[in-house]
């Protein structure tokens, strides 16, 4: 037996005997594994994906979603009314006192045991109210004389308020011009107050009335206003001057905490032909 023969038996003994068909099962079977490894893999990435996403999509404060929520459920606003009529920059509400409509205005002149001197002091009636979403009280402050608060005993609105301190005032117990008969006969408490607070489920009472008062002492700008020798343009000027530098800031707190604050001027207007009036206006 020479040297190649042997070699080739050799061979075939250590060699398993695999035909063409079996070789091409193997090559599809691992082929097939390896796809679905490979496919498993994918979907494990896909699902992991899903994962975060969702997650962005609950917890990012820039959430489309998210705010648009936050927009429908908080909607802060207010509107300023005086004596039941919105005050904006174009519409100007007549004042009056204790919501009478026939009582605008008050004058009254007294003398004073300081000087000897006169003073002229107004009375103008308020009937502020707001009306709102998601309000929980109201601050009025004024910047110039103060509110007189006359309200039966025991039965005040007012949750909070910060006394007048300034100047002496010619007060006149105006309110009980607007009593009934019972009304006088109860016991009334009297107050300056330079601001006060109500709530917002709460701001009127029928045992409560609230004006301005300030005292001045310019007897010609009085005298313009009632003077029916000139023209009610030329009063309107006078009653201009007068409030010229008045002002009320009424600051709504809405009930997340918030707040939001509105000034009201007092113009003067044309009631007719021969009398100027005092009028709310948004400044």
């Amino acid at each position: 037996m020479n040297d190649e023969k042997l070699e080739k038996m050799l061979q075939d003994a250590l060699t398993p005997d695999i035909n063409d068909e079996e070789i091409q099962i193997n090559q599809r079977v691992r082929k097939y594994h390896m796809k679905k490894i490979i496919t498993a893999g994918i979907a494990m990435a896909a699902c992991a994906a899903l994962i975060v996403t969702a997650n962005i999509n609950t917890t990012q404060d820039n959430n489309p979603l998210k705010q648009v929520n936050v927009v429908k459920t908080i909607n802060n606003t207010f509107a300023l009314k005086a004596n039941a009529a919105e005050i904006t920059k174009d519409n100007k509400v007549p004042t009056n006192i204790g919501g009478t409509a026939n009582l605008d205005y008050a004058f009254t002149i007294s003398e004073s045991n300081n000087d000897g001197k006169t003073k002229e002091t107004y009375f103008l009636g308020t009937g502020f109210a707001c009306e709102g979403d998601n309000i929980d009280k109201i601050t009025y402050h004024i910047n110039k004389g103060a509110f007189l608060v006359s309200e039966k005993k025991g039965n005040s609105i007012l949750t909070d308020y910060e006394t007048y301190t300034g100047k002496d005032l010619s007060i006149l117990n105006i309110s009980k011009d607007d009593m009934s008969d019972q009304q006088k006969q109860d016991p009334y408490d009297q107050m300056q107050v330079s601001s006060y607070t109500v709530d917002y489920d709460q701001q009127t009472s029928k045992h409560t009335n609230i004006s301005i008062c300030e005292t001045v002492m310019d007897k010609q700008v009085f005298q313009s206003i009632f003077d029916e020798s000139i023209s009610v343009e030329k009063r309107v000027e006078a009653v201009n001057q007068l409030m010229k530098d008045f002002e009320i800031n009424c600051t709504v707190t809405f009930k997340d905490g918030s707040t939001e604050t509105k000034s009201i001027g007092i113009e003067g207007y044309k009631e007719n032909d021969k009398t100027a009036g005092f009028a709310f206006v948004l400044k």
